[in-house]
């Protein structure tokens, strides 16, 4: 009788289990053209620098940015930011399908302009998703030294029951 109490208890439990409807990670490689503008209007960065810019070329972040510097160094070749620096911020990317948030930690050499960053989606939707993944950017900076153009690559992650709602969803 106790066998019997234990399985009519552990049943619904198992069943359970079993009904609950598999997603399965689903991820997409994207590239992008980002052109950014540095901007004092609305910039909340503790060391003064902030960026709006658009993000062309991939559909899925096809949209705009709004990036914020949270804390600047100088490298390990240049402590004293004369040629190079180290910076770390948050980017808010708002694409027609959401919001994501992204953190970033990248260089920029002040002589040549160049610019590298990697950065990762930790936060946001796109079309109700949460999403995630990461991306690499180079860059130079404009002639006029106010912003910068890029290309980034990278990968979108989100999970979804099959293949086929998969497709649909990027498109």
């Amino acid at each position: 009788m106790k066998h019997c109490l234990a399985f009519l208890i552990l049943l619904p439990t198992a069943h359970a289990l079993e009904a609950a409807p598999e997603t399965t990670k689903h991820c997409r490689n994207f590239t992008a053209s980002v052109k950014v503008a540095y901007t004092t209007e609305n910039c909340t960065s503790p060391v003064g620098l902030c960026t709006k810019g658009v993000i062309g070329g991939d559909t899925i972040l096809r949209g705009t940015t709004s990036y914020v510097v949270e804390k600047i160094a100088g490298s390990a070749e240049d402590p004293t930011m004369g040629a190079s620096l180290v910076y770390s911020g948050t980017m808010k990317i708002k694409t027609r399908h959401g919001e994501i948030t992204v953190t970033d930690l990248g260089t920029l050499d002040k002589t040549t302009g160049l610019n590298s960053s990697q950065s990762r989606m930790v936060a946001g939707e796109y079309k109700n998703t949460k999403v995630t993944g990461v991306f690499f950017t180079a860059g130079a900076a404009l002639p006029t030294g106010a912003g910068i153009n890029s290309s980034s690559f990278g990968q979108l992650c989100f999970e979804k029951k099959s293949p086929a709602d998969a497709e649909s969803f990027l498109n």
